[in-house]
């Protein structure tokens, strides 16, 4: 056998067998929950805790193997509790009714707010949340006064009952629930916390073995595959990219664009999900920054090793271009470095998260004030960081675009062109060519 083809079918091999070997990890596992796990959640309290059972939450359902359906029970038992403590807390329509009178006058309303201290005035008396809260979202109507008692036409609430109820609704939605139950992006970020710190292995027992055996495997048989076509010659480099289904837009192509999308979905609105797949990326996790990997840290080493294996194959295919080989050098470098060990390394030391070459407005939060505020006060390197990032706007951008032209920072140091640059090269040939396009 032609030792290329040997070496290209080993490389196959290699691949699928990592791709096995990831995707079964998914069901080797699985999650046992108990109440340790909710009491040390960050943010918890005993006063939330003690809400949790009065909705009654299952803190410990028994072993799982998949998360569907543990996750459902963990966020009803969190809606259960904002809707109790709503319930507990939120000033009633009977009471609103109560208030009414107590403001009620010849011709309409006026309202004072001290009334709400003495309760005996109008009926049914408030304890002291509900009136702390009243008076802190409902401040804007003290001393207010309405001359109607009815509806306008074509509305159903009278004034002063559309203005109690929006006191009412913000209650309930920013006081309530924000400051006594569960906000919507907790209960999210606490349902990955929750299967995360429940869910255990076999890879949690060898995590160097599985990387070895999904992300490492992958790679060298990705290597292998483009180093046997190496003495290919350059004018047949491009041979069969039309038959291929791969290349061409076969069936293979269309599951791996599923795969590939339906992956980064769930990556990115459902990380709950992902917790097997992140737990293969823990050990490099723990080498890099000593900390526990979560979903984008797999995202982004998943993101460096496409780049860098994709990077040997351009080397391969355009060695004779000067300008290909240092360009695919240059995408591969500041993937590695600066977006993907830097920032993590940052994270690691307890400074903020930061990617040296992501420029705003491609750094869309740069000027959000709770990222000025973590950078300033890091100390020396967030100040730093806060000068070098405003340095490339207004001096980096536009003098390297006056000598290179435009195309610097895409085809030279963004890693979204360098995805494009390196795994979609295979692809180019299906872009559009037509002026229209253009």
């Amino acid at each position: 056998m032609d030792p290329n083809k040997a070496l290209k079918n080993i490389g196959w091999v290699f691949v699928i067998v990592g791709l096995l070997a990831f995707n079964a990890s998914y069901f080797l596992g699985n999650y046992d929950l108990s109440r340790a796990h909710f009491e040390n959640l960050n943010g918890m309290t005993p006063e939330k805790m003690a809400a949790l059972e009065g909705a009654g939450m299952n803190f410990s359902p028994g072993p799982e193997t998949l998360p569907f359906g543990i996750d459902r029970d963990i966020v009803r038992g969190f809606e259960k509790a904002n809707q109790a403590l709503i319930e507990d807390y939120l000033i009633t329509e009977s009471q609103i009714i109560d208030l009414e009178r107590s403001w009620e006058t010849e011709s309409g309303y006026k309202i004072d707010l001290n009334r709400l201290h003495s309760g005996s005035d109008w009926g049914s008396p408030l304890d002291s949340i509900r009136v702390s809260l009243f008076l802190e979202y409902g401040s804007w109507l003290d001393g207010r006064e309405y001359d109607r008692k009815e509806p306008y036409e074509g509305e159903t609430l009278s004034p002063i009952k559309k203005d109690l109820s929006i006191v009412r609704e913000n209650i309930a939605k920013y006081g309530i629930i924000d400051q006594l139950g569960f906000q919507g992006y907790w209960i999210k970020d606490a349902t990955y916390e929750l299967l995360n710190s429940s869910y255990s292995s076999p890879p949690d027992k060898a995590p160097w073995t599985w990387f070895g055996i999904t992300f490492f495997l992958c790679s060298v048989g990705g290597i292998l595959i483009f180093y046997s076509g190496r003495k290919k010659p350059v004018s047949s480099q491009n041979d069969s990219v039309m038959s291929k289904g791969i290349s061409n837009r076969g069936i293979a192509a269309l599951l791996l664009g599923v795969y590939l999308i339906g992956f980064y979905i769930v990556l990115y609105f459902f990380q709950e999900y992902m917790v097997p797949f992140v737990r293969l990326s823990e050990p490099v996790s723990q080498l890099i920054k000593s900390q526990p990997a979560g979903p984008f840290f797999l995202y982004g080493l998943i993101y460096t090793l496409v780049i860098l294996v994709m990077a040997l194959r351009m080397w391969y295919k355009y060695r004779h271009t000067e300008y290909q080989k240092w360009r695919t050098i240059s995408v591969s470098f500041f993937q590695l470095a600066f977006a993907f060990l830097i920032p993590e390394i940052l994270v690691g030391l307890n400074r903020p998260y930061y990617d040296f070459k992501n420029i705003w407005p491609l750094d869309y939060d740069f000027f959000f004030e709770s990222n000025l505020s973590a950078l300033i006060q890091s100390g020396g390197l967030g100040v730093f960081m806060l000068v070098w990032g405003i340095a490339l706007i207004i001096v980096g951008v536009p003098v390297m675009t006056y000598f290179f032209g435009k195309r610097w920072y895409c085809s030279w140091v963004c890693g979204c062109g360098g995805l494009a640059e390196t795994a979609g090269d295979p692809f180019r040939h299906l872009s559009d060519k037509s002026l229209k396009a253009w």
